[in-house]
């Protein structure tokens, strides 16, 4: 039965929230879900952004961070340490993924799924997903239901009028501050506006590990 349940999270969170996200999370390593991922991540990127949606899957963005061609980091983060490059390559992502979930409020059974920032009233709430593996077809089912259903509910949100009290403590070199919506202009400089937000977004997350 498919269902969308809310989750919670404690403040400060160990990433920095962007809105309409939606960000794969595990309790473990499933490997028939992961290797779907990998092979169709372009392609569930591309549904996702059809429809307004960031899709965040951190295996894709740890192998991002520490691919040296991009830099992002080190250029945002000059006094980035040579040990953070070490843990990052040392590390899994399901290290990162129990990070996150030791941030959630209360101790909810979470297994494979996509989450994504809806609203709050005293505290950070995500929408949940959880997705198994039945078959292909039936997961490219399910997203295509999750997609819809969170188009449906995005009516239903309240106004997020003070987002920022949920985000890392602000800095100078934030993502907010570093790279204004006003860079983002042509298609190409919104997709490299989005890959480098999404990469500033859960460098602090990395940073953990």
């Amino acid at each position: 039965m498919r269902e969308v349940s809310y989750i919670s999270f404690k403040s400060p969170l160990p990433f920095q929230i962007m809105e309409k996200q939606i960000i794969y999370v595990e309790d473990k390593y499933y490997p028939e879900i992961n290797r779907f991922i990998e092979k169709n991540y372009e392609k569930i990127t591309k549904l996702f952004n059809e429809e307004g949606y960031d899709f965040a899957y951190i295996p894709v963005i740890q192998k991002n961070i520490l691919d040296e061609n991009s830099g992002i980091i080190r250029y945002y983060y000059p006094d980035v340490s040579f040990d953070f490059n070490n843990s990052l390559k040392n590390s899994t992502p399901q290290d990162s993924y129990t990070i996150l979930f030791s941030s959630l409020k209360d101790k909810e059974e979470l297994k494979s799924g996509f989450i994504c920032y809806g609203f709050h009233f005293y505290y950070i709430q995500f929408s949940y997903f959880p997705i198994l593996f039945k078959s292909e077809n039936d997961l490219w089912n399910d997203i295509e239901w999750y997609i819809q259903s969170m188009i449906d509910l995005e009516s239903s949100y309240s106004d997020c009028n003070d987002l920022d009290d949920f985000l890392l403590p602000k800095k100078k070199n934030s993502i907010y501050a570093i790279l204004p919506d006003t860079y983002a202009r042509s298609k190409k400089d919104r997709a490299d506006f989005f890959f480098r937000k999404k990469l500033l977004s859960f460098y602090p997350l990395l940073k953990r590990l």
